[in-house]
C-alpha cells in the first residue's frame, strides 16, 4: 500500500512537470544551481509552469521572442505571476536580451512577468517589445506590469506599450520600500490605449509608491496619456526618485510633466533633470513636474518647452505647473520656452504657473530662452548670467571643487556642456571643476617697447590672485610674476562684479614671438589656466597679434562705453562698425586704411536704446563679428 501511494505521488509530480509546455531547462532552480534559460521553449515553461515560480534562473542567451505574436491564437506571451501568485523567485538576465516580446490582448495586467512580489530581477533587456493591452483598469509595463518590493537593477526596454491605466515602459505600477530601481532605463512609446482614461502613464514607470526608490535611472520617449503623465513616471507617490532623467515629448490632459505628471504626499525628487517637451490639452504642466503636491524637489532642471495646447487654465510654468500645499522647491532652474497655442502668450510664467511660491528658495529661470519676464519661486535671470558660475554660487549652490556651500559637490558648469547652464556633477563626474574667474577678456599691447597684459574678470570667485607665465616659442613656460609678489595681482575674492587689471612685462626683444597665459589661484592654491596669447614683436616695434579678429569687447554688458580691441595680421582697408539685429548700421567707428597691429576704439552708446548690438571688424577679405548687450 506504502509502494502504491508512493508511485502516486511521484506520477503527480511528473505530471505537473511535463503538463508544462515548452522545455525543461537545465538546473534546480536553486542560488547554487540555477535554471539555466538559453532559448524561448526555456522561457514557456517558466510561463506555463506556475510551481516555478518562486525559483533561481540565468539567462546564457540571446532570446528571440518575436513568434510570441501568433501565441495563443494571436494574443501573445503568457506572463510569469499573477496577482494570487506573483513571482517570488531570482531572474537573472545576464546581461542578454529578449527581443521581439508580443502581448495584444484585454486581460488585467500584463507584461513579461505579470506581478512580482519580493523577488529579485537584474541584468534584463527586452527590446522591440510590443505590448498592447485593450480595456479599462488595465497595469502594464515591459518587464512588470505590478511590482511589489522587488529590486530590478540594469533593465532594459524599448519598443511601444499601451494600455489603460498604471502603464510604463519598464514596470506599470511599482509599490514598496524594497522596490528599488537602479541603472534602469526606456526607449520608445508609451500611450494609453485609443480613447481609454489614461491615468499615470509614464516613460519608465506608470505609478511609483508606498515607499519605492528610483535611481541613476532615464527614458527617452513618446509619452500621452490624460491624467498623470510623465516623460519618466506617471505618478511620484510617498516616493523618491534620484539622479534620473528624461527626454522625448510628453502630451496629456492633465498633469503632465518632463519628469513627472504628479510628485505627491512627501515625495522628493533629487538631483534629476529633463529635456523632454511638454504638452497639456487642458490644465497643468510644468518642463520637470506637473503638479506638486506636500514634497520636496532639490537641486533640479528643466529645458524643454512647455505648450498649452488649447483649453484657458493657467497653471503652466517652465519648471511647475501647479505648486500646491506644504512644499519645498530649491536649488532648481528651468530655460524652456511657455506658450499657448491660439492664445496669447503669458509673460509670468517662467518657473511656477499658478504662482504659490511657498518653500520655494534659491531658484532661476532663464528670462531670455523661456520669452517670460516674471514666474513665481524663482529669479528671473539672463541667459549671460544663467551661464555664470558666480550667479549660482552667491546663492549656496553646491559646486564642484568648492566648500563653501557643501561638500557633495552637487554641481558643475562649462566644460563645453549643457549649453553652459549648470549640469549635475554625476553626469560627467570626470569635468574639471569650475573655473574661479571668468574672463571677458585677454589682451596685450604696445606700451613704449614694453608688452602690456591686459584682462577683465566678469566674475571671481573665491579668487585669491592671478600668476602671470611666458614662453619663447620652442621653450618651456617660465613664471613671470604673481599676486604674491606684485599686490596688484592679488584677486577680489568672491565677487558678481567686473574688475580690470594689467601687467607690463619690460624684459622684452623686438624680432621674438612670446607666448603668455594667465593662471587664477583659488583659495585651495590651484591653479586654473586659460588659454594663451601668442604675439610678435616686430624689428620695428609694432606688436603684431598672432591672429585677425576682435580681440576684446567690454564690459559686457555695458552702459554707455564700450571698449572695443581688435588686431590685423594684415594690411588692409578696415572698417569697425556697430550694427543693430537687423544688420542696419547705428555707428561707424573706423573706416581706413591701417597696417597691421593691435588697435583699440570707444564706442559711446549714448541715447541709444538698452538690447543687443553687434561689433563688426572688416579688414580686406576677413571680417570678425561680436554681440554686446547695452543696458540702462
Amino acid at each position: 500500500m506504502k509502494k502504491l501511494f508512493l508511485f502516486l505521488i511521484l506520477a503527480l509530480l511528473f505530471t505537473q512537470t511535463t503538463m508544462a509546455d515548452g522545455t525543461l531547462p537545465s538546473g534546480s532552480g536553486t542560488s547554487g544551481d540555477p535554471y539555466t534559460i538559453s532559448t524561448l521553449n526555456h522561457l514557456l515553461w517558466i510561463s506555463t509552469n506556475s510551481t516555478s515560480w518562486d525559483k533561481v534562473f540565468l539567462q546564457t542567451a540571446d532570446i528571440d521572442a518575436s513568434s510570441t505574436a501568433t501565441w495563443n491564437s494571436n494574443s501573445g506571451w503568457s506572463l510569469i505571476g499573477t496577482g494570487s501568485n506573483p513571482f517570488t523567485g531570482t531572474y537573472n538576465g545576464g546581461g542578454f536580451t529578449i527581443s521581439g516580446l508580443t502581448i495584444s490582448r484585454a486581460d488585467h495586467v500584463q507584461g513579461f512577468f505579470g506581478a512580482t512580489s519580493n523577488a529579485s530581477i537584474l541584468n534584463l533587456t527586452l527590446s522591440d517589445v510590443s505590448i498592447s493591452i485593450t480595456g479599462d483598469q488595465q497595469k502594464c509595463g515591459a518587464i512588470v506590469a505590478q511590482n511589489t518590493n522587488t529590486p530590478l537593477s540594469n533593465c532594459h526596454t524599448s519598443g511601444t506599450v499601451k494600455g489603460d491605466d498604471y502603464v510604463g515602459g519598464l514596470i506599470g505600477i511599482n509599490s514598496g520600500a524594497d522596490a528599488v530601481i537602479s541603472d534602469c532605463s526606456f526607449s520608445g512609446t508609451v500611450v494609453r490605449y485609443a480613447n481609454y482614461t489614461g491615468n499615470y502613464i509614464g516613460g519608465l514607470i506608470g505609478k511609483s509608491e508606498s515607499g519605492a526608490h528610483i535611481q541613476d535611472s532615464h527614458a527617452s520617449a513618446t509619452v500621452d496619456g490624460k491624467w498623470y503623465v510623465g516623460g519618466l513616471v506617471g505618478g511620484n507617490d510617498a516616493s523618491t526618485i534620484d539622479r534620473c532623467y528624461s527626454t522625448g515629448n510628453i502630451g496629456g490632459d492633465y498633469y503632465a510633466g518632463g519628469l513627472s505628471g504628479n510628485n505627491s504626499n512627501s515625495s522628493l525628487i533629487n538631483q534629476c533633470f529633463s529635456l523632454s517637451n511638454v504638452s497639456a490639452n487642458i490644465n497643468v504642466a510644468g518642463g520637470l513636474i506637473g503638479n506638486n503636491n506636500g514634497s520636496t524637489v532639490s537641486n533640479g532642471f528643466s529645458r524643454g518647452t512647455v505648450t498649452r495646447s488649447q483649453g484657458s487654465d493657467g497653471d503652466f510654468g517652465g519648471f511647475i505647473g501647479k505648486n500646491e500645499n506644504t512644499t519645498v522647491i530649491e536649488y532648481c532652474y528651468s530655460t524652456g520656452t511657455v506658450a499657448y497655442t491660439g492664445a496669447t502668450d503669458p509673460t509670468d510664467k517662467g518657473f511656477i504657473g499658478n504662482y504659490n511660491a511657498t518653500g520655494c528658495s534659491h531658484n532661476f529661470f532663464d528670462s531670455q530662452t523661456s520669452v517670460q519676464s516674471s514666474g513665481a519661486g524663482a529669479t528671473a535671470t539672463l541667459t549671460s548670467d544663467m551661464n555664470n558660475y558666480t550667479t549660482f554660487i552667491t546663492e549656496n549652490w553646491d559646486f564642484k571643487g568648492e566648500s563653501t556651500n557643501g561638500s557633495d559637490d552637487i554641481w558643475n558648469i562649462g566644460n563645453g556642456r549643457n549649453d553652459d547652464y549648470p549640469y549635475f556633477d554625476w553626469m560627467y563626474p570626470g569635468d574639471d571643476v569650475p573655473t574661479p574667474i571668468r574672463l571677458s577678456n585677454f589682451s596685450v599691447a604696445e606700451d613704449n617697447g614694453v608688452v602690456r597684459l591686459s584682462w577683465e574678470t566678469a566674475t571671481e570667485t573665491e579668487n585669491s590672485g592671478f600668476v602671470i607665465q611666458r614662453k619663447i616659442s620652442g621653450s618651456s613656460w617660465d613664471n613671470l610674476v604673481d599676486f604674491h609678489s606684485d599686490p596688484t595681482l592679488e584677486g577680489y575674492g568672491t565677487t558678481s562684479e567686473s574688475h580690470s587689471y594689467s601687467w607690463l612685462d619690460q624684459n622684452v626683444l623686438p624680432g621674438f614671438t612670446y607666448h603668455y597665459r594667465l593662471g587664477d589661484v583659488d583659495y585651495n592654491h590651484s591653479i586654473t589656466w586659460h588659454e594663451e596669447i601668442e604675439i610678435l614683436l616686430k624689428d620695428e616695434g609694432s606688436l603684431i597679434p598672432d591672429l585677425f579678429g576682435l580681440q576684446a569687447v567690454f564690459p559686457n554688458p555695458f552702459n554707455p562705453m564700450l571698449t572695443i580691441r581688435y588686431g590685423l595680421t594684415e594690411d588692409a582697408q578696415t572698417s569697425v562698425k556697430i550694427l543693430d539685429l537687423q544688420g542696419k548700421t547705428i555707428a561707424t567707428l573706423e573706416n581706413k586704411f591701417q597696417k597691421a597691429g593691435s588697435y583699440e576704439l570707444q564706442w559711446q552708446a549714448g541715447n541709444k536704446a538698452s538690447g543687443i548690438y553687434l561689433v563688426e571688424v572688416v579688414s580686406g577679405e576677413k571680417s570678425d563679428m561680436r554681440k554686446v548687450l547695452l543696458t540702462k
